[in-house]
């Protein structure tokens, strides 16, 4: 939601969010100047299992080859530079970092609504958390809803996501 409205902001009046992946790649899935252990191993699991998942998924969008795609770190987690450069340049944390883009994006100021779980077991709070204020600092209003508890969103998220929304479409 939130990569598509940034890359579309002519056609999307307001942008919300529950628990988004990737919108700061380096500080979701990195640390210490490798891939984090458990995405590491998560990834291993999807790729075992056929090549169908997440981080496949990412991988074919983001570092696409003749042949399939450019996998982003090896066997030890440590990152492909040349793919890792290619994965941040999709990461919409990156994009605030052009000015250019920050003002095409400008006019969703006030409109992007992101709520994440304070016990997110995909460790997706950091990130979040990180992209907010990301974006309040190139000067575009968001709201940001840490909970209690993990991943999935209640009736009671998706309900302040839609009364968020109706309040900014016309």
């Amino acid at each position: 939601a939130v990569s598509y409205g940034m890359r579309h902001p002519d056609l999307i009046g307001a942008i919300a969010a529950s628990s988004p992946d990737a919108l700061d790649l380096s500080v979701w899935l990195t640390a210490d100047g490798a891939v984090r252990p458990w995405i590491r191993d998560f990834a291993r699991v999807e790729r075992g299992m056929g090549g169908f998942g997440q981080f496949i998924s990412y991988a074919a969008n983001w570092s696409p080859t003749e042949s399939g795609y450019d996998w982003l770190f090896d066997d030890s987690g440590a990152l492909v530079e040349r793919v890792w450069q290619r994965w941040l340049a999709n990461s919409p944390r990156s994009w605030l970092r052009d000015p250019a883009r920050v003002a095409a994006i400008a006019p969703l100021s006030g409109h992007i609504y992101l709520t994440v779980g304070e016990t997110d077991e995909f460790d997706l709070q950091p990130p979040t958390v990180a992209f907010s204020k990301a974006l309040t600092a190139a000067g575009i209003g968001n709201e940001l809803v840490v909970s209690p508890g993990g991943h999935a969103s209640t009736a009671e998220h998706m309900a302040a996501i839609v009364k968020f929304l109706a309040a900014r479409l016309e």
